[in-house]
């Protein structure tokens, strides 16, 4: 899709929209689309991110993957498909989206460092 837009110049034509044009943060939307609102394949929002960062959100998932749902995984230091585990909000490209980690603890054992006496109580 090639855009236009009107400016204190008057009436202009941008050739560097909907894939072409440079992409310098490598995360699969060029820098244009970013800077003037990219619409998303999965919701057709119109999303404004960060081109000079792969993720707007600095988590590990960057732009073409939180609002496409996958991009280049040649492209950059993460790419490639969005894992299903990570849900809404994490899939926001404005939201950090962490690992939901849970632990689970099977026992736990106490060792004293030292012994403890009161001398206001009869109890050791």
């Amino acid at each position: 899709m090639l855009g236009y837009w009107i400016n204190a110049s008057g009436f202009g034509f941008n050739a560097s929209a909907e894939g072409v044009g440079p992409d310098n943060d490598e995360d699969g939307i060029n820098d244009y689309e970013e800077w003037a609102g990219y619409i998303s394949d999965l919701d057709w929002k119109t999303y404004f991110t960060d081109n000079t960062s792969e993720s707007t959100d600095r988590d590990p998932y960057d732009d073409g993957q939180e609002l496409d749902g996958h991009s280049p995984a040649d492209l950059g230091d993460f790419g490639g498909q969005m894992p299903a585990s990570v849900k809404a909000p994490g899939r926001h490209p404005l939201v950090p989206s962490y690992p939901d980690l849970k632990v689970e603890i099977g026992g736990m054992d106490v060792v004293a460092k030292c012994k403890i006496e009161s001398t206001t109580t009869k109890e050791k």
